[in-house]
């Protein structure tokens, strides 16, 4: 049986939430750690304007300190490609997707990551803050702090304060500009506000753009964003000395498996029908205007509708056909190959975690040099559609970068076409029958939801990062914020009532999905189970008779809060080292999880009808799991993980439950309140 850990890369689990005990309150050391780390990010674009970081970064050269690494060699290539042939200057815009970039963003990262301790850490991402490019800086940095013994529990900003030109519009940005020229003085109480809409706002040109307050919600983004950053596909914890990214390869799948099921309620939403698989044969029928303007001020590049997809400078497309052909023909055939041609067979039991590692092409893969990344490939391909082998110098798309992907509605028919892979594997595997399913002495009687509703609000976060300041002082007269009208939902409950023969602890998941198609034609389980999105989990003692299970939208683990304003974050943290305040850990971490504010899906005027289903299944002690004590013996997605057969279902521990969310305007809600 699989002991699965849903890790903290998935949909189940805030960000950096891990090993913090509640109400914490940091001490001077940690305090004075988060302080310097967050003035390096402090108006990155610009060279740094903190006198401390000047002098530092005048004198300090890694290279001079071999000792204070524990790999000296590794600080002697990287000042040796540096010196010799420069890295990737500043200014210019930074792709992990680009090969020359991303070896140059490894190697910053190890020379970071091997700085013995913490002062010889921050001396180096001084120098290297100065002296490299600030989009790779700040990518390298980030996964740097991540993942270092004496960094992980700091702190960071959003990524969207931190570089505010991939979140926002181009034309707040440019209004931002206009004002800062006219000496608007603006201060932390009385901030000036620019209106950010999305795409297509408040009348959309196409029907992709209907959906575009999802698509580009900076919080959504920002948690897509530290995916990467937690888990990048190039790392591999074995050769860090770094914890094992147990169940990888699956947490893969289910990501993209869970984001598109999201995505198609909201297309649901708004009367559009689900999308088609990404085809290199045909033409790429959706376009996309990003209306971003990248950090050096150049326009991140639009798509028109029609383009067909060619060879790229670094890959053909007869390539990426051919990894694909051969990750179905390894399907089919029930095998996988390994380096040393080990055969991994994928039908005695679930390889999926294998199987994902293959097709994201991340460093644990077990033959990349034969099945390729065509995940990656894909991203490179379509992001390079408009000019594919850079005779026109246009920068990398907004598919090129981790902050940006899923702005593009194109990101989601490659991950259609990804997930079809996995499918395609589901499908040979065996079906789960009653007695994988049930229970013994455990039986759902009901469920019941409250009203669900949802409607739009206005959120605030800083844009002053994508403005340049003189002096540390004249921030203090610099204060931009924009205002991003987003989804949100009314607080609700949920009741399961439940009868137990024993006394037992249980896991308990909640699922919701469509009840029907674009068309009003009802699901059956099968079709319906890809579109199912997990609500909730959480561990739950039975005792002997009825249970009456009450859980509240703000108790549920795998949503994450917002994230605290750069200046709150920075100005609290300054407090703490004064003793003017405290700095509790709990009251700013776990802000990077799927956003609270998206756990409903928008809904319509007269209601949009979902399908919930819950299943309880036994928890097994010493079976670890990030959210919980300890979990059951099943993936995050049970049993929605294999083909479905519905008279398997009829179980006592299952129920299936149709409930509807609504949908109003904010002034209609306050009216009845």
């Amino acid at each position: 049986m699989r002991t699965v850990i849903v890790v903290i890369s998935s949909l189940l689990v805030g960000l950096a939430a891990d090993s913090v005990e509640p109400h914490t309150e940091a001490d001077t050391v940690f305090l004075t750690k988060q302080q310097k780390l967050l003035r390096l990010l402090y108006h990155v674009q610009q060279p740094t304007i903190i006198k401390e970081e000047q002098e530092i970064a005048k004198t300090y050269k890694p290279v001079e300190h071999l000792d204070n690494y524990q790999d000296k060699e590794k600080v002697e290539i990287f000042w040796k490609y540096y010196s010799h042939y420069g890295f990737l200057p500043r200014g210019e815009v930074f792709s992990v997707f680009y090969e020359k970039h991303f070896y140059q963003a490894k190697a910053l990262f190890e020379l970071l990551y091997y700085a013995k301790d913490f002062d010889t850490f921050y001396q180096t991402a001084v120098w290297a803050r100065e002296h490299l490019n600030e989009a790779m800086f700040v990518y390298a940095f980030t996964i740097a702090v991540l993942h270092r013994e004496d960094t992980r529990d700091v702190i960071l900003p959003a990524p969207y304060e931190i570089y505010p030109q991939l979140f926002v519009n181009a034309d707040v940005i440019q209004k931002a500009y206009n004002i800062r020229l006219q000496g608007q003085v603006t201060t932390r109480k009385e901030p000036y506000v620019f209106y950010d809409n999305y795409s297509g706002f408040p009348v959309a040109n196409n029907p992709e753009e209907l959906v575009s307050y999802f698509t580009e919600d900076v919080g959504l983004n920002s948690f897509f964003t530290y995916l990467h950053y937690r888990n990048p596909f190039w790392l591999n914890p074995k050769n860090y000395s770094l914890p094992e990214f147990e169940h990888r390869g699956y947490d893969f799948f289910f990501i993209l498996e869970q984001l598109l099921g999201r995505y198609y309620l909201e297309r649901l939403s708004n009367n559009l029908p689900d999308i088609k698989p990404v085809d290199y044969s045909h033409p790429v029928l959706v376009g996309y205007y990003p209306e971003l303007r990248l950090q050096n001020g150049r326009e991140a590049p639009a798509r028109p509708e029609g383009v067909y997809p060619s060879s790229i400078d670094f890959l053909y497309v007869e390539q990426i056909k051919n990894y694909e052909r051969r990750i179905r023909d390894a399907i089919d055939f029930g095998y996988v190959a390994g380096y040393d041609y080990e055969k991994y067979n994928l039908r005695e039991k679930d390889l999926t975690n294998i199987l994902g590692n293959i097709i994201e092409g991340n460093a644990e893969s077990i033959n990349k040099d034969f099945y390729g990344s065509i995940y990656r490939n894909l991203l490179s391909l379509f992001g390079h559609i408009v000019d594919p082998v850079h005779r026109y110098g246009v920068p990398a798309s907004v598919l090129e970068q981790p902050e940006t992907q899923l702005r593009d509605p194109l990101f989601y028919r490659i991950a259609k076409r990804i997930v079809s892979i996995f499918y395609q594997y589901k499908k040979l595997l065996k079906p789960y029958t009653k007695s994988d399913l049930e229970f013994p002495g455990v039986t759902v009687e009901d469920i019941t939801f409250d009203k669900l509703v949802t409607y739009f609000d206005d959120f605030d976060f800083e844009i002053n990062n994508a403005l340049a300041l003189a002096n540390p002082e004249e921030g203090a007269n610099v204060n931009f914020v924009a205002r991003q009208y987003r989804l949100n939902h009314k607080p609700f409950y949920y009741h399961i009532k439940v009868m137990s023969e024993k006394e037992v602890d249980s896991v308990v998941r909640v699922f919701i999905g469509p009840k029907y198609d674009v068309y009003g034609r009802e699901y059956t389980l099968e079709e319906r189970k890809q579109y199912y999105v997990l609500q909730d989990i959480f561990l739950q003692k039975l005792a002997v008779g009825e249970n009456d299970i009450k859980r509240s939208s703000k108790d549920i683990l795998q949503f994450g809060k917002e994230a605290p304003r750069f200046s709150d974050l920075y100005y609290t943290t300054e407090g703490a080292l004064k003793g003017e305040q405290k700095f509790f850990l709990d009251e700013f971490r776990s802000h990077f999880g799927f956003p609270q504010r998206l756990a409903l899906p928008r809904g319509t005027r007269s209601g949009l009808p979902l399908s919930v289903f819950v299943i309880i299944t036994p928890a097994v002690e010493g079976v670890k799991h990030s959210l919980l004590p300890y979990g059951d013996k099943h993936v995050p997605n049970f049993p929605f993980d294999r083909r479905t057969m519905e008279l398997e279902f009829q179980v006592p521990n299952v129920y299936f439950y149709d409930t509807y969310v609504v949908h109003r305007r904010l002034e209609d809600i306050n009216a009845t309140v």
